[in-house]
């Protein structure tokens, strides 16, 4: 890893294959991840998934996730498979990890790999949400207030969007902003404690 670190790409990679020949699940994820990136040896996003595969089937997460993302965008000579990136999201999601709900999440919204299903979508986002991920935050915010999975709720809309602003995530001033306009002073206050109470929630956590 300092070789990596220090961008020693090719020592990095002599010195990671003997790792990954050995079974280790970290030195598989960085194959994978150099494969795909072109780090210490010609791209190849074929390669990548292979030792995505490996990592992933030992239960790591960062390289379910990494799959996941191979099988869903199709890039390059890599794999193509909507069903299977769902699949490989899901067994990341289910050992809590944030993106891999967020990206799950998406998929279920939009119908791609698994069925249509809003409800599961924002279930998916608010288990992302509540560990801080901004993008799934602002998702959740979009289904309170588009009535997604659920009856609206503008007041919850305004705190998951204030939250992912805080976050540094520009979507989510633009849509708090747009919903504070539509809120009473009454509501308005009710969803900054709201917003305060999350907030306060996560850092104890």
């Amino acid at each position: 890893m300092s070789a990596y670190e220090l961008g020693d790409y090719a020592r990095a990679f002599r010195m990671f294959e003997p790792l990954a020949a050995d079974g280790n699940a970290n030195a598989q994820f960085m194959l994978g991840l150099m494969h795909a990136q072109g780090q210490g040896i010609e791209q190849n996003f074929y390669e990548a998934a292979k030792m995505y595969r490996l990592a992933g089937n030992q239960g790591h997460t960062g390289a379910q996730v990494n799959l996941g993302s191979l099988y869903e965008n199709c890039k390059g000579n890599g794999p193509c498979n909507s069903e299977e990136a769902a699949n490989w999201y899901r067994r990341a999601a289910e050992q809590g990890d944030a993106v891999a709900q967020y990206n799950l999440g998406v998929m279920y919204g939009i119908g791609r790999g698994v069925a249509d299903n809003e409800w599961a979508a924002k279930v998916l986002f608010r288990n992302s949400a509540e560990q801080g991920y901004a993008p799934a935050q602002y998702n959740l915010a979009v289904s309170y207030e588009r009535g997604l999975g659920g009856p609206v709720d503008l007041v919850a809309a305004y705190a998951w969007y204030d939250l992912a602003a805080q976050r540094g995530y520009d979507d989510g001033v633009n849509g708090r902003d747009k919903i504070a306009a539509r809120l009473t002073a009454a509501e308005l206050a009710r969803a900054e404690e709201m917003s305060l109470s999350l907030l306060a929630s996560y850092a104890t956590q």
